[in-house]
């Protein structure tokens, strides 16, 4: 009979365990790690040599993610306020160019991924963006990756970020 509680306790103790670990806390400041990560803007009309320096302060309850982006650049810091939900519901925030973000966020085997729609003007007109990203937290917390890929007309890129946490 001990020899069932126990076996009980630790399958709880596993299965709690295995439950954090699927939906890992994102908080922190998180400062970009420009040698792991891919350069931006190249191949989908960005600028090459355009390498900001980018913070992100994020603030995890699940199942509300706010993502404050700051973006530092010789013309002077740009910030974006982001707020998603965890939970598969529709949020709107803003997107890149101006616009609205139309996305669905939800846990995928211990990643958290954003699925969005927006549409932006271009020099080539109006074009619809698929946009995924996708949170990856390293084991030890203090690595964060963040892919992004941008699917348009003229066809679909990946970008890879690396954050390390500050503090």
């Amino acid at each position: 009979m001990k020899r069932w509680v126990a076996w009980g306790i630790a399958c709880l103790v596993l299965g709690i365990g295995a439950m954090a670990q699927e939906k890992p806390n994102l908080s922190g400041t998180w400062v970009l790690d420009k040698e792991k990560s891919d350069p931006p803007g190249m191949g989908m009309g960005g600028r090459g040599g355009f390498n900001p320096d980018v913070t992100l302060i994020i603030e995890h309850q699940e199942p509300v993610l706010k993502v404050k982006r700051i973006i530092k650049t010789e013309r002077g810091e740009q910030a974006q306020e982001l707020v998603y939900t965890t939970d598969g519901k529709e949020n709107k925030n803003p997107g890149m160019r101006g616009g609205e973000l139309r996305s669905k966020t939800r846990w995928e085997k211990g990643k958290l991924v954003t699925k969005g729609t927006q549409t932006i003007e271009s020099p080539m007109g109006t074009m619809e963006l698929e946009i995924t990203e996708t949170y990856t937290l390293s084991e030890d917390g203090k690595t964060l990756i963040l892919e992004t890929t941008t699917v348009t007309p003229r066809g679909e890129r990946t970008r890879r970020q690396v954050f390390v946490k500050q503090g």
